[in-house]
């Protein structure tokens, strides 16, 4: 805006139109990362499958379900590409068994989420109560 003192110090219409789209569009980004910060709503894609099958697996054995994520498998990738082959050391080779296990386990989980079908949720479930355990 011009300052010089023979023009009046109002803002002209083309200016409120354009404050107005930005700020509407700054609405529309406050709204959106409400909606994606609110517990439920963020989490939604991350919900318990299989919170109603038993697991006789001991539970500090257990690999929980929202311990199979993007990043662990991403972590566990990069382990097993470190670290080929057969592993004469039994540390490495219970990593590259449980890096084995979060990369198949997510792959399980994922196919659940995305497909919704009953037959993909029984059999990342299943997978998860009777291979779903950490070598230690």
């Amino acid at each position: 805006m011009d300052m010089t003192p023979n023009k009046p110090m109002h803002a002209t219409r083309e200016t409120h139109t354009r404050d107005g789209r930005r700020w509407a569009l700054t609405m529309k980004k406050v709204g959106l990362l409400a909606i994606l910060t609110i517990p439920g709503v963020a989490r939604c894609a991350d919900a318990e499958l299989c919170s109603d099958w038993k697991n006789p697996i001991e539970e500090d054995h257990r690999i929980l379900e929202g311990q199979l994520t993007p990043e662990a498998v991403e972590r566990a990738q990069t382990f097993l590409q470190a670290h080929p082959g057969k592993q004469e050391d039994t540390v490495l080779a219970f990593g590259v068994l449980n890096s084995a296990k979060i990369i198949k386990g997510y792959t399980l989980k994922r196919a659940a989420q995305v497909s919704g079908k009953p037959a993909e949720k029984e059999a990342f479930c299943a997978w998860l109560v009777k291979e779903g355990f950490w070598h230690d």
